[in-house]
């Protein structure tokens, strides 16, 4: 089940715990990255915020953003286009990144969660050390309006079914050519003709 967005007071509590002092500009932040959609970027925040807070550079936008990744209140997401944007979701999910609108959605499916966790138990990368797994899927957004995608179908799918190839058509076995047989070769000798005797 995809978890709901911390409220500003769950904010403000976490910015608390981790001794983040509370400034009008992370406060300001914070509420932005609550209310815009698709993991906005720097700018993209910073325009929401302008008019309201013209005193508010862009600069303090991009440190106060690094500063939320740094005490994991925010995560950072890369778009396609290698664009750097933010998710205020910090669990553990995946992206579905439409090309075309340049939207970045969460999606949440455990079962995909359980299969990737159980592979890479199976699995390991040598010399790199696995964290966390969560995919960016690439595609296209079918109804601009839609705010949440589910996954179609229900059957269960097991690690083996993914780790199964296709098998390769099955191969008719080499005629093995019958064994030369060996042959003694006899030497027949002529008919006795009746009422001599062979000498041997």
């Amino acid at each position: 089940m995809a978890n709901k967005k911390p409220t500003p007071a769950q904010a403000q509590e976490k910015l608390n715990e981790l001794g983040l002092k509370i400034t009008h500009p992370r406060i300001v932040m914070y509420n932005a990255l609550l209310n815009l959609k698709d993991h906005p970027t720097a700018e993209i925040i910073y325009k929401s915020i302008h008019k309201q807070n013209p005193s508010i550079s862009l600069g303090t936008v991009y440190k106060t953003l690094e500063t939320f990744v740094n005490i994991g209140l925010i995560n950072k997401v890369k778009s396609a286009e290698d664009k750097v944007r933010y998710d205020i979701r910090t669990d553990i999910h995946h992206h579905l990144y439409c090309a075309k609108s340049d939207r970045v959605i969460d999606f949440y499916d455990e079962e995909l969660k359980e299969l990737l966790t159980r592979f890479f138990e199976k699995r390991s990368i040598t010399g790199f050390k696995i964290e966390e797994v969560a995919l960016q899927i690439s595609g296209e957004v079918l109804d601009e309006h839609a705010e949440e995608f589910l996954v179609e179908g229900n059957d269960q799918i097991e690690t083996a079914d993914l780790m199964e190839k296709n098998p390769s058509p099955a191969k008719e076995p080499k005629a093995t050519p019958p064994d030369k047989q060996k042959t003694k070769k006899t030497i027949q000798e002529p008919p006795v003709p009746p009422n001599q005797l062979s000498i041997l």
